[in-house]
Order: structure tokens, then sequence, then C-alpha cells
């Protein structure tokens, strides 16, 4: 992954950590989950176009999800059915039933949660998103390299109709369509950065189209806020979806040099940031939950007060939960992706980085390849690039100059 993007997910990370403890509405100023889909984008973008077939695509990228998605339920589950399964359907608790709690396994729409449960499951509430995205990707992708600016549209207009009463849902497919929506441009804004569209976009169409779709968001918003409540964009689909938008245009157009954080601890935390942001993301409602009582248990009880030091030991305290976590389950994601399991996400024993000039040589080949056999010509393979030589029966690393 590209630096600036795992600096990206690392500050949209802490920001979804800070909501989860502090609960203040200005912090949806800051679209943090907008910013993590369209990471997510570039990324899944990146893979389906290393992927053999878009079938081995969402097999991998399946599993990388559902993998640590099922050890968190598991103990959401265990905890809830504990405790006590209560229900409260104005706060979105639903009763327990073997004919939803299988969302938990395959989560196509949002899994149940009793009434204590509601405040650990807010971001596992994004799963059924992603997952349709990912299952989407192939397709989606491939009509956004052909009409890039139809297919963004679609999203919008769907929110816009819902949203306006033309058309009708009703239950949780409509919950599913709408944050669906609302996240797919941000996804496909993902797939412009990868595909190089949004590089070469001009800063004088980028910065007033996301200054103008951050300001309809915005105004949205304060034109739907209620005069004694605050509305939180990101409980407004339509502000959501344009504040989002506009957001990641910005955020994701910005020239970036990664050199300096590729390297030494820098480099460092940021891979382990990379490799770790769905176990943060995941459990970090939980984790700001379960510090409260951790913290009543501890020689610290006593200060934990209700003014700024009180939250601010809370807020230690939840990142020091989450490191826990991480170190006890964070390898999920590991095996999902394929990969030895670690405790921070580093390489398998042995793997070394392709070069870019290899790594690019390979998967022209690999096509040329491909596409000869399917035309019934010679498997011939193409040229390699200058600095590039053959040891046995292999493309081995460029020479040294000198």
């Amino acid at each position: 992954m590209d630096p600036y993007l795992r600096i990206l997910a690392a500050v949209a990370l802490v920001l979804v950590v800070s909501d989860a403890v502090l609960d203040l509405a200005w912090l949806t100023l800051f679209p943090a989950v907008g910013i993590l889909f369209a990471v997510g984008g570039t990324v899944a973008a990146s893979a389906a176009d290393r992927a053999a077939s878009a079938r081995a695509f969402v097999r991998r990228a399946l599993t990388s999800l559902l993998l640590p998605f099922w050890l968190f339920a598991t103990a959401v589950v265990a905890t809830m059915l504990t405790i006590g399964w209560q229900a409260a359907p104005f706060e979105r608790a639903e009763p327990f039933s073997w004919s939803r709690v299988w969302l938990w396994v395959v989560p196509i729409s949002d899994p149940p949660a009793s009434l204590e449960g509601v405040p650990w499951v807010l971001t596992a509430w994004h799963v059924p998103t992603y997952l349709w995205l990912v299952l989407a990707t192939p397709a989606l992708l491939w009509l956004f390299r052909r009409w890039p600016l139809r297919i963004l549209s679609l999203p919008v207009l769907t929110v816009l109709v819902l949203t306006a009463g033309i058309a009708t849902l009703t239950g949780g497919s409509r919950d599913v369509v709408i944050e669906v929506c609302v996240y797919a441009c941000c996804w496909m804004v993902g797939f412009a950065r990868h595909d190089g569209r949004l590089a070469r976009l001009s800063l004088r169409v980028a910065l007033p189209a996301g200054v103008a779709l951050l300001g309809s968001g915005l105004g949205y918003a304060v034109w739907r806020q209620d005069g004694s409540e605050v509305a939180r964009i990101g409980d407004l689909p339509l502000a959501a979806l344009l504040y989002s938008l506009g957001a990641v245009i910005l955020v994701l157009r910005v020239p970036w040099r990664g050199d300096r954080v590729r390297g030494g601890w820098p480099g460092a935390v940021m891979s382990a940031v990379g490799a770790r942001t769905l176990t943060v993301f995941l459990w970090a409602p939980a984790a700001a939950a379960a510090a409260v009582p951790a913290l009543a248990l501890s020689p610290l009880a006593e200060y934990h007060t209700d003014d700024a030091s009180g939250a601010a030991l809370r807020f230690a305290a939840t990142w020091v939960l989450l490191l826990a976590v991480v170190l006890l389950v964070g390898w999920a994601e590991d095996v999902g992706a394929g990969l030895w399991p670690t405790l921070l996400g580093a390489r398998r024993p042995g793997e070394r980085p392709r070069p870019a000039e290899l790594e690019r040589t390979f998967v022209v080949r690999d096509n040329v390849v491909r596409d000869n056999l399917l035309r019934g010509l010679p498997a011939a393979e193409p040229a390699e690039p200058s600095g590039v030589v053959r040891s046995g029966g292999g493309a081995s690393l460029p020479r040294d100059a000198g």
C-alpha cells in the first residue's frame, strides 16, 4: 500500500477511536469511514488487477474480511448472550432470533445486537457495506474504467431517489442499499487513484469540486438540523455521501512523496497499522466501552473523572485495550491474507518484495501468455526491461550499476 494511504488509514482509525470514546458530533466533520472506504477501494483495485481471476480476487478478499469478523462476532455474541439479550427497537436493539443471528456469519445486512451490545457493534454495521462492495468490485471496476462519471453518478442518484421518497424500500434492505451507495462513491474514488485518473485531474478542477461537495453536504446537514440538537453528518445519507465524496477527492488528490516513511520506524509503524486496520476498526467501540469498567477495577479508578483529564485517561485506556486485542486476534488478518500469522503483520519468513519493474514484467508476461493461448498463438513472452537479466530459467534481480 502507498505510504500516504497508510497514513490516511492511521489518521482515520484515530478518529474512529476518538468518536467511540468521546461521542462528539463535530468529530463527524472528519469523514473517517469514508476515507477508509476510499483506501479500501484503492487496495481492492490493485488486488483485482493482480488476481488471476475475479473469482480468485473475491475468494481472497472475503477470507481477509470474514475471518477477523468471525472472531469479533464470536466474542460479541457470546458476551451479549451471557449478560442477557434485551431488546429495544428504538435503540436498534433486536430480540434474539435464529432467523437473524445468522447475519453474524454471513453479514449481508446489519447483524442483530442486544441493548447492551449496540454500542459495541457500531463499526461492525459497516461490514455488510464492505462485503457488497468487495463482491461488486470486479464488475464495478470494469464499468468504472469505461464510463467513470456515469457509474459514479449512479449511487448519488439512488440516494436522491430513496431519500426524496420517489422510490421506497423497507427494512434492512433499504439500510444496506443506502449505505452501499453512500460509500460506493468513496470506493470508486479509490479506483481512480489506483488507475492514475485522479492524479491526472487538474487541481483547478479537483479543489473546487471537492470544496463544493463538502459545502453541499455540510449545508444539507445544517438545513436538516433540529433546533435542539446538532445533526450528525453520518446520520443523514445524502449529507454523508456528498461530504465524504468531497473529502476523499481532496485528500487523495494531494501530491505526495512517501520516501521518508518507507523505511525505519515510521515505515514499520505504518506497515503495522495497515496490517491491522480491520481489527482496530471492528474492536474500537467495544474497547471504548470496556475501558470504563477496566479503569474502575484498576488503581487508576480515582483519576477517572467526568472532566477532560478523565476523558484523556479513558482514551488512553481504550488504546491499551486495542493493543491487547491486536496482539491476541490480529493474526486473523494475516491468515485471511494467506500469510504466516504474526503479532504485528510482518512479512512471511523468507518473503522478499519484488522490485516494481519486475512486478510489471511478471504481470505483462502473464497477460501476454494468457491472451496468446486464447487466440491459439504461441505463448511468446515479452522482452525483459533493461537492467533485468535472466539466471537459469527465470528473471533475476536487476544488477547493480558497476
